[in-house]
């Protein structure tokens, strides 16, 4: 994923430096472009000839398409959007590009009588892939922005460039011209091209309390802060018991519940996506404890995919994906005698969200709702600084505030989180996870 941050944007120039000497100063030249993401190998741009004398522009030249070979206003953007030969030429022109033809010129002369200085305070916006960006929104209050969407501005000197209403053209030129004025001073990389942050998204999966839910945590990063965090968690096939009696369909597994070995009915066969999990009745050794004395038991090996368990198989996060992808979308189904059944195993039956999981907790707990809210406000506010392993959290009796937070959960570094539920860890992992992603 495009690490969306803040950054400055080095703009690597190609060109090497024309100094064409006269009694007007020196001339040089620059250029702007980049390739356009749907016709590889076609390319926007503009490339300018500069006369500077001293620090001031005497003169600047735009070069046209047909000299350069890219395209810097193009010839078939019409009112209606875009549209190719023909089409194009019977077409009505934009706006956008009527005033270019219109302004353009008058735009490229207004540099003269500029400092250079001047003209590389102008902030140019620009997307992912070079190109300049056409939003009002920025949202970054110390650059002052052209309230008609030109994505530019030259700080200390109004409203420079407005009125061509070609927003991407006229950038192209002016990161041009401030290519030409950096040659002029023996530089490569431009600090006024600003990438532009809209945020960026990432959701992780994986096992959370005790390996028992596929968790799903869902960050937006914008100029390296979270603005968003979301959480949720699936349950694992598990989660849903059949009723009745064991039969073709349906099986009797003997399994560890709450610290108490039981035995419950199963659906022997699941399926999602590409995957078919079985459930496996053979005994296995299993461990516990209960009034905090370790005992022993045998309890079934349960679902499998292929040799793997099931935890084994969702120790892959591709595969929690995969599995509650397929549970929000409807398409996990159990095998029965009269087809596969896919009104079982539901969003609705699976996903904490919708099924009501701890949603009535006792008068001093906070439920499970209440705890996601509180550890994606803790997140957004801190980050991750304060809890960078499970042992970073510990309790704290908060009860003389508010009831429910007899167990609060507090980070290393003393900010109290609000949440209280046992696996915390868990939870700010995978958020961390999704993080990180966000911000590559």
């Amino acid at each position: 994923m495009k690490k969306a941050l803040v950054v400055v944007l080095a703009l690597v120039m190609t060109l090497s430096v024309v100094g064409l000497v006269s009694c007007a100063g020196k001339t040089y030249e620059g250029e702007y472009k980049y390739e356009n993401p749907y016709a590889k190998g076609n390319y926007y741009g503009a490339k300018v000839k500069v006369t500077i004398q001293g620090n001031v522009i005497t003169n600047v030249e735009l070069l046209s398409d047909s000299e350069t070979g890219w395209t810097n206003l193009s010839p078939n953007w019409t009112s209606n959007g875009y549209a190719g030969g023909a089409a194009a030429e019977a077409a009505p022109d934009s706006q956008g590009k009527t005033n270019w033809r219109k302004y353009g010129k008058a735009m490229v002369e207004s540099f003269t009588g500029l400092t250079t200085e001047e003209v590389l305070g102008i902030k140019v916006f620009i997307n992912k892939n070079g190109e300049p960006y056409t939003t009002n929104d920025y949202s970054i209050e110390t650059i002052k922005y052209v309230p008609d969407q030109l994505a530019v501005v030259m700080n200390g000197h109004g409203e420079f460039g407005k009125g061509t209403g070609a927003t991407q053209s006229s950038a192209r030129v002016i990161l041009a011209v401030q290519n030409a004025i950096l040659k002029s001073q023996g530089k490569t990389e431009n600090a006024n091209c600003v990438l532009l942050d809209l945020g960026t998204t990432a959701t992780s999966y994986g096992l959370v309390h005790g390996k028992g839910y596929v968790g799903q945590a869902t960050v937006t990063v914008k100029y390296g802060k979270i603005t968003d965090a979301k959480l949720d968690e699936t349950c694992l096939p598990t989660y849903v018991n059949p009723t009745g009696e064991a039969n073709e369909y349906i099986v009797s597994g003997k399994v560890i519940s709450h610290n108490n070995p039981t035995t419950k009915l199963f659906y022997k066969t699941v399926k999602f996506a590409d995957v078919t999990m079985e459930y496996n009745t053979d005994e296995i050794d299993a461990t516990y404890t209960q009034n905090d004395e370790e005992k022993t038991t045998k309890i079934s090996k349960g679902y499998m995919v292929g040799n793997k368990t099931m935890l084994e198989f969702f120790a892959d996060e591709a595969n929690c994906k995969k599995y509650a992808e397929a549970v929000a979308n409807g398409e996990v189904a159990v095998v029965m005698a009269d087809g596969d059944k896919k009104d079982v195993m539901t969003a609705a039956a699976l996903v904490k969200s919708q099924n009501g999981y701890w949603g009535t907790p006792a008068a001093n707990a906070l439920g499970w709702k209440a705890n996601v809210e509180a550890t994606c406000k803790y997140v957004k506010e801190n980050g991750f600084d304060g809890v960078t392993k499970k042992e970073d959290l510990t309790n704290k009796d908060n009860s003389a505030t508010n009831p429910k937070l007899d167990n609060e959960l507090v980070d290393k570094n003393g900010v109290a989180t609000g949440a209280t539920w046992t696996d915390m860890w868990d939870y700010v992992n995978l958020l961390h996870n999704a993080f990180n992603q966000a911000s590559k």
